[in-house]
């Protein structure tokens, strides 16, 4: 499975597709996974609808277009037992027995001034900041060795701060995606737009049984 697109907090937003300048620091010291990141980002804002903003009863939040600040990220992860891989940024998600892994995690990404909002349609505009954090755990294991048997299980939990009332709606389709910002609806024209990042909180959890590796 890949991972869920709403822990991509910047997606699209303030990158190109999670890329973007910046300068980093990883490395593992003992059972310490660790990443920091300085991040320059850039407001390209390609991707998903967002409520609208300037609303006196509603003053939703929107990433700014100007005002750029930088963006610092880290995350650390505590290997109890074996050690995940570090040769990609991306985590395996499973080793179907191979390993016996046991992590504890958290993360976070925070940015002066990302978004803004307004409550008299743009005369007087509000900045916000952007602050994400999250604390999971990961289990895999085997059961069995011998039938190749293995248990896979993840728990998080999600700060998400985007700033008041903001809310963006993605779409499978780059097509229905672009149509959705002049749809008169948050779904887009073609309905497949849904809500995937948020100021609020979430929790993501995944369970899986291996039964036979390959």
């Amino acid at each position: 499975m890949d991972i869920p697109l709403f822990t991509q907090s910047t997606f699209d937003l303030t990158d190109q597709a999670g890329r973007k300048l910046s300068i980093y620091a990883r490395g593992q010291v003992g059972k310490l996974d660790y990443r920091l990141i300085l991040s320059n980002p850039f407001p390209i804002t390609t991707s998903g609808t967002v409520l609208p903003t300037g609303n006196p009863t509603t003053p939703n939040s929107s990433f700014a277009q100007q005002g750029n600040h930088l963006q610092y990220h880290g995350l650390l992860i505590w290997n109890f037992f074996d050690r995940e891989t570090h040769v990609v940024a991306y985590m395996p998600g499973t080793y179907y027995g191979k390993k016996n892994i046991l992590n504890l995690e958290a993360g976070f990404i925070e940015q002066k001034n990302a978004t803004w909002s307004s409550s008299d349609g743009g005369q007087t505009v509000n900045y916000h900041p952007l602050n994400c954090w999250s604390v999971a755990i990961f289990y895999d294991a085997p059961l069995n060795k011998e039938k190749e048997t293995a248990l896979n299980a993840y728990l998080g939990y999600f700060e998400t701060n985007y700033g008041p009332g903001y809310l963006r709606y993605v779409g499978i389709m780059p097509t229905a995606d672009g149509l959705a910002a002049s749809a008169p609806y948050l779904a887009g024209s073609q309905g497949n737009a849904f809500p995937t990042f948020g100021t609020g909180h979430v929790i993501y959890s995944q369970f899986g049984y291996c039964v036979n590796s390959l």
